[in-house]
Formats: structure tokens, sequence, C-alpha cells
């Protein structure tokens, strides 16, 4: 993780990480690091024997050979996105085209999400850009989802993208989960993200959760 400064009686002071990031930053990157040396291993050796040894072997360990190749692959997309959301260079904040994001945030959304709900990006958003930390946006964004996901007793589906309107850009999160949802936990997470409580809209239609926040239109 990277150096955090703060200033303390008009002196600057290191702020370090906590014991516990830094354990949780060693576990991490050992689990992610040979998790993916292992997958790539079974991902290269699948692929060889389904290329070349098709033909001799029996149907039904080729359809398994498959399974397992196709599984491993998923698994890869999983700990790639996982890697990027924790990459310390991703708390800087950047202008980042708003369509990007939504772009980025939905990859997550779909290697994270459980298998019984369905992710579904937006319709593109007029091309714009905001000023934001794009891992503590992602972070937000993966925390109202988690929040949706412990109540959704059926199969959902997830919508999330981007709208521009006046001068704001406004990040929806759309689910048709129509049970309980702790409304005032995902405004408490939405609100550093929009600044103020009126550029945060979130609350249960007949279709399920809208959940939205408006960061200010800065390029375009």
């Amino acid at each position: 993780m990277p150096e955090r400064r703060n200033f303390h009686n008009g002196s600057p002071a290191l702020d370090l990480p906590s014991f516990r990031e830094r354990s949780i930053e060693f576990v991490l990157d050992r689990v992610i690091h040979d998790f993916s040396n292992a997958i790539g291993g079974i991902v290269t050796l699948t692929e060889h024997h389904l290329q070349y040894d098709e033909a001799q072997l029996d149907p039904r360990l080729s359809a398994s050979l498959q399974l397992i190749h196709d599984s491993a692959e998923q698994c890869r997309t999983l700990l790639a996105v996982v890697t990027g959301t924790f990459d310390p260079d991703m708390n800087d904040r950047v202008y980042m085209p708003a369509g990007t994001l939504a772009d980025e945030l939905g990859r997550l959304f779909q290697a994270l999400l459980p298998r019984t709900i369905r992710f579904a990006p937006m319709p593109p958003c007029a091309p714009s850009a905001v000023h934001v930390q794009p891992a503590d946006f992602k972070a937000r964004w993966l925390a109202v989802a988690s929040l949706d996901c412990q109540s959704a007793k059926d199969a959902t589906g997830v919508e999330f993208g981007c709208t521009v309107e006046d001068r704001f850009c406004w990040f929806w999160y759309r689910s048709s989960n129509l049970n309980h949802v702790n409304l005032s936990e995902i405004k408490r997470i939405l609100l550093p993200l929009a600044g103020i409580a009126g550029r945060i809209s979130c609350q249960i239609t007949d279709k399920g959760l809208v959940a939205g926040a408006a960061l200010p239109v800065e390029l375009e």
C-alpha cells in the first residue's frame, strides 16, 4: 500500500498502514500470485490436450477437460479483476471518462456477482469525464452490490451505468431484488462519493432497488 501523509501540529507525519492492512495485503498478494500460477497451468494443460489429443480422448474425458478449462478461465478473469481492484496506484484521484468507469465496474460485477444474479450494462452515456479515486469508487459500488446480494432470495437482474444530466454524471445501480435492502446504509456508503445528500438517489420501486450518485462533469 502507498505511504500516506498527514499533518499534526504543523509538521509532516507518516501515516503508516496498520498491522491488519499489512497482513491483508500480504495474504492477498500470496493468494493471487499462487492461484494465478496454478490456474495458468491448468489452462495451458487443458488447452494442450484439447487441441492435440482430442481425437484420442474419450468424449466424456474431453467434455470434462473442457469444463475444467472453462472454469479455470473464469477463475483467471476473477483474479485479474481482483488484482486491478487492489492496485495501490488506483488510490490516486484522476480524471476518467464516465463510460470507462462504468465499463470497468461492469466487468467487476460480471466476475464477482453470484451466478444466480444476471448482470447487464446500461446503454453508454454521453461522453464526459469525472474527477474520482477509481479504487474508492469501485469499492463503494461493490459494497452496494454486497448489501443487495445479501437480501436477494430469488434470481435477480442487476444493471449498472451512467447518465449525464445538467452538468452532473449520475451513476446508477439497478436491481430487480424486491426484498428488504438497507437503504440508509447504501446512502451512507455513497455519500462520500457524491459529496452531499442531494446528489444521492436511493429507493425501492415496483421494479426493485434503484441507487444513484452524481458527480460533477469535469470534462467533455
